[in-house]
């Protein structure tokens, strides 16, 4: 065997160990991301939100003020909710959220039939503005915490 031959050799013989030790590098790799994802699974789980009743004050401070109280019936549905309540621009329609989503669906306490009786109680767009706000943190799985 020529000098140059056994350059060759000793030059593939490096790049296999060094290709084999790369795949050893990445499966190790890969063994942790599994194991980091498995991890993160049993550690990121929070408390369900569905069905625990929340309580938005509308018009705080004001003279007219009011509680309201809601219950989230959980992400997936919530999610079927929202994708219904969106216009044909991708944005929330507020009237449709609140006829049909918010009174139907959210709104526990006191019982509300029609948007009506925002009329006689002022409030509309800040009880859409606490409802919806409230909404979103759900589906986020953040509990909701009004502002002062």
């Amino acid at each position: 065997m020529t000098e140059n031959d056994k350059n060759l050799t000793n030059n593939q013989t490096s790049e296999n160990t060094d290709k084999a030790t790369q795949m050893a590098n990445e499966g190790k790799h890969l063994q942790d991301m599994m194991a980091l994802i498995d991890n993160q699974e049993k550690s990121s789980e929070i408390a369900d939100l569905s069905n625990k009743p929340a309580f938005l004050t509308i018009n705080k401070g004001k003279r007219n003020e009011y509680t309201l109280e809601v219950m989230f019936p959980g992400v997936a549905k919530a999610s079927r909710l929202r994708d219904d309540a969106r216009n044909g621009f991708g944005g929330i329609d507020q009237t449709y959220f609140m006829k049909e989503i918010a009174i139907k669906e959210l709104i526990v306490r006191p019982k509300i039939y029609s948007l009506d009786w925002f009329g006689r109680r002022g409030g509309y767009d800040d009880a859409f503005n606490k409802i919806y706000g409230w909404f979103q943190d759900c589906i986020n799985g953040e509990p909701y915490r009004e502002e002062d």
